[in-house]
């Protein structure tokens, strides 16, 4: 009864009220809190937790009804709109005749799917399923309900990075949810979607994030996601050229069918506090071939001008190639126990499923959150350097230890550029002072290129330098870690000048 009061106080024609009731129902149980059962633990809206379903309707009904009434105006003219694409049952439910997909082609815009079209690029083939308008649900209903919003402050703004693994039936979809979810918002970024879940990082105001928060963690298959999963940084839209939504085989590039390495198999979470107490407890053992060993999962360019102490880096370019480097280097990991990390925490869920099949190790542990959530608890702690992040920053520091150093005079320096040789796309560590002696290439060949880019069929093209051709692409028995000092000497450096957080050295 209180839901029926709620929706009379939005002045509709009651041919509409059925679309405004889905639409305020819906917009409803997206902000329904639960526990672990599933039980309904009460609901969050503008920074609120309502206790009692009359409370939600009331505050839904009185602060957000112009948003649900342009809701249901719009949920009206597109079922207009596809009325030549749907046919009806006997019990009334609105399904469509043709199957709809990001990929599809259309014949004229009428028959284009709900939020549009954009291009796919799933690696096999798409299997989107028919979808009725009920089905698509709460996550595609959001977006409508933004349009009645105020306009983002876009004077503060904030980068989200964050994934979620489950089982996505349609990401295809998703996809069409997310891409339009973003544009109302303003976001910019890179999201991918897999049968696996998703994967992304977006940049854009404070307010565009917290709603995109909301919305992506009310989408049905994402509802297992918190707040806790987004990390976020300072930065903004402007961290991005542009957004970027795809549909893959894989959230992140393992090169290995998901279906044979999956995630369900990942290593147990430490979390910060408990690793960064396993690192002092590392750093304090004797060496030798049965210790614990602390891996890094990035790439190379990521560890050198950031890392863990105590760590093995990796000497490779992409994350595909750590399959191969754990088959070349088995010896380093057998009979031992080894504690991984990565980023945000992505890569590590595949890579610790990769390693524990091999059945050499002792006990495979992963870091809970990532470098990115650790740096949150202990921005002074055993992590040195800068974290590398994938978009126009290429960097967030959380202290001032440099361990990165120019390419040309060697001295201190942790902040990439790319070649400026055109076509090149390699990074570059190079000092002010080199930069402005002419040292911005990342090698001899690119220096001896003629300045006129390199263009195929008028584009651009990502040209193979001497950087990437003439490096090993899977090295055997890893150093420490490429850096300008040893750990010893950095470590005596750190324990000089900044005292560790709680959880450091008993």
């Amino acid at each position: 009864m209180e839901g029926n009061k709620i929706v009379n106080r939005v002045r509709i024609k009651r041919k509409s009220l059925p679309r405004v009731r889905l639409a305020f129902s819906q917009f409803v149980s997206t902000l329904r809190q639960t526990d672990g059962d599933g039980e309904t633990e009460g609901w969050m809206c503008c920074g609120q937790t309502f206790s009692h379903r009359s409370d939600i309707n009331k505050h839904v009904g009185t602060t957000h009804s112009a948003a649900i009434a342009n809701c249901a105006l719009k949920l009206g003219q597109l079922q207009s709109n596809q009325t030549d694409r749907l046919s009806s049952d006997g019990d009334n439910t609105i399904k469509p005749v043709h199957r709809r997909c990001c990929c599809s082609s259309y014949g004229n815009e009428s028959q284009k799917p709900l939020f549009g079209t954009v291009e796919c690029c799933l690696v096999d083939s798409c299997d989107a399923t028919d979808t009725s308008l009920d089905d698509l649900g709460s996550g595609l209903l959001r977006p409508l309900l933004l349009d009645s919003l105020p306009d983002m402050n876009r004077k503060e703004g904030v980068v989200l990075l964050f994934y979620y693994y489950c089982d996505l039936a349609d990401p295809c979809v998703a996809k069409l949810w997310q891409v339009d979810l973003c544009k109302h918002l303003g976001l910019t970024g890179k999201v991918r979607l897999a049968t696996e879940g998703i994967n992304g990082t977006v940049g854009g105001s404070v307010e565009a994030a917290r709603l995109y928060m909301e919305a992506t963690m009310a989408y049905p298959p994402f509802r297992g996601m918190t707040s806790q999963d987004f990390k976020r940084s300072a930065g903004g839209a402007e961290c991005f050229p542009e957004l970027r939504v795809g549909v893959y085989q894989e959230l992140v590039p393992l090169g290995i069918d998901p279906c044979l390495v999956s995630f369900k198999d990942a290593g147990p979470y430490l979390t910060p506090v408990e690793f960064h107490e396993e690192v002092a407890r590392l750093l304090e053992a004797p060496k030798g071939s049965n210790a614990p060993l602390l891996l890094d999962c990035r790439n190379f360019y990521e560890s050198m001008i950031g890392r863990f102490l105590g760590s093995v880096t990796p000497n490779i370019r992409k994350f595909s190639y750590f399959p191969e480097y754990v088959e070349k280097n088995l010896a380093l990991f057998r009979s031992r126990r080894v504690l991984m990390y990565c980023t945000g925490g992505i890569r590590c869920e595949r890579a610790s499923a990769f390693l524990r099949s091999k059945g050499v190790c002792t006990e495979v542990w992963q870091l809970h959150g990532g470098i990115h959530r650790y740096l949150d608890v202990f921005p002074n702690g055993f992590f040195c350097g800068k974290l590398f992040v994938f978009d126009e920053r290429y960097a967030i520091a959380s202290n001032g230890r440099v361990i990165g150093a120019c390419n040309h005079c060697k001295k201190p320096w942790d902040q990439y550029n790319l070649c400026t040789t055109p076509g090149c796309r390699q990074l570059v560590l190079a000092c002010t002072s080199c930069q402005t002696e002419g040292h911005t290439v990342c090698c001899g060949v690119c220096w001896a290129k003629d300045a006129s880019p390199a263009l195929l069929n008028g584009e651009h093209i990502r040209e193979e330098c001497e950087c990437t051709k003439g490096r090993e692409r899977v090295p055997l028995e890893p150093e420490g870690g490429t850096s300008l000092w040893s750990d010893e000497l950095l470590l005596k450096q750190i324990t000089e000048t900044t005292p560790f957080q709680e959880g450091s050295f008993k």
